[in-house]
């Protein structure tokens, strides 16, 4: 579950987006206000190769969202005059004013009914990671907690205990 709230800034001052209905989301009965959560499933492979005391890590990472609004844009442009009139009280101008915020000088780029993003896609968002791992504890468990130098006999599992590797 991953959760969110888009915001941008206008004239230095810092706006949330969802409550402003950039969508036509406060008027159109058809596009309610998004929800400020969504599930995400995450994706990815890594790779370790041992340096020095340690290991160093590469991974690359996808998280893959079941909403189109972790940016606040997914549908079409609406009527700026709809988007005013419904706007929360006195924030008719500046919900205008971030619903559009192209710099197109294309005739009709932003029009109402333009396209403003792709409701076919859901928001999807990768990193890359690098890390390097130092071990812990010199008992040569890998760097895992509570192996140290103490060896058990016996036992369900034998006399060597590891902890399961990823």
């Amino acid at each position: 579950m991953a959760f969110f709230n888009p915001y941008t800034k206008l004239n230095g001052t810092k706006h949330y987006l969802q409550p402003l209905g950039t969508e036509g989301q406060n008027y159109d009965q058809n596009n309610p206000p998004y929800a400020l959560s969504a599930t995400v499933y995450p994706f990815g492979l890594g790779y370790r190769i041992p340096a020095g005391r340690g290991q160093l890590s590469f991974e690359l990472a996808m998280r893959k969202s079941t909403t189109d609004y972790i940016d606040d844009v997914s549908t079409t442009f609406r009527d700026p005059a709809l988007i005013q009139a419904n706007a929360p009280a006195g924030q008719g101008q500046t919900a205008v004013d971030l619903a559009d915020r192209s710099i197109s000088t294309i005739p009709g780029f932003s029009d109402p009914g333009a396209i403003r993003g792709d409701p076919t896609d859901n928001d999807n968002y990768f990193f890359i990671m690098v890390f390097y791992h130092i071990p812990l504890s010199a008992g040569g468990n890998n760097g895992s907690f509570g192996g140290g130098s103490k060896k058990r006999k016996g036992g369900l599992l034998g006399s060597k205990r590891k902890c399961v590797e990823f």
